[in-house]
This record gives C-alpha cells, sequence and structure tokens, in this order.
C-alpha cells in the first residue's frame, strides 16, 4: 500500500510540478495563447468536471484517505517547526496545509457518518 502510495505521489509531483518548477515547461507565462482562451477553473462553462472531481475525492478509498491525514499532519509538523526557528516563507504553506488538513477531516467525518447511517437501515 505504502508502495502504491508512494509511486502515486511520484506521479502527481512529476505531471502537475510546484508552481516555483513550472516554469520550465510549456505553460500560459510562455505560449502566445491569450488569457481569456484558457480553461476558467473559477466558472465552468460545465459543472461536470468539478462535480467529478467532487466525486471522486468524496469516494476514495479509507485508507488512502487516513494515510492523507497522516501525511498532511508530518507535514503540518515540519513547517510549525520551521516557523518557530524563523523561517518566515512557510506561513502561506500553512494556510494551504489547514485547509487541505480539514477537507481530509471533512471526508473522513461524512465517511463515519454514512457508515452510522448504513448500519441503523
Amino acid at each position: 500500500m505504502a508502495l502504491a502510495l508512494a509511486a502515486y505521489e511520484a506521479f502527481l509531483l512529476e505531471r502537475y510540478p510546484a508552481p516555483g518548477a513550472a516554469a520550465t515547461t510549456a505553460g500560459p507565462a510562455l505560449t502566445a495563447k491569450p488569457r481569456d482562451q484558457f480553461r476558467n477553473y473559477d466558472e465552468p462553462a460545465r459543472d461536470t468536471v468539478r462535480e467529478f472531481y467532487r466525486l471522486n475525492h468524496r469516494h476514495q478509498c479509507f485508507d488512502f484517505v487516513r494515510a492523507k491525514e497522516r501525511e498532511f499532519s508530518d507535514q503540518m509538523f515540519r513547517l510549525k517547526f520551521q516557523l518557530a526557528s524563523g523561517q518566515t516563507d512557510v506561513v502561506q504553506k500553512i494556510r494551504v496545509l489547514r485547509k487541505d488538513i480539514a477537507r481530509v477531516k471533512t471526508l473522513l467525518r461524512e465517511n463515519e457518518t454514512r457508515a452510522g447511517d448504513e448500519k441503523k437501515s
């Protein structure tokens, strides 16, 4: 399970590099394409893509979500340690990570609630 998770994380990092690392690849900053021709993720014309990803995240396997929760908690510990040691660039990362942890905990709570409802039925 851990090997599959590590392989998936490596794939994601390769497919979607960090914003600073993306400067070497062809993207919106390096093309002559006007900005309005790129996909608008804030207000999509069709909501099917957003709904697909919402459902995909909602029905992830329980072990994967637990692993992500542990990973995010470990990452938060390291970032708080860096913040205490005086590194000022971690504040934004902590904010983003706090939201990621909240999303994961929401999924876990919904899963527990759904399991409880199924037992009652």
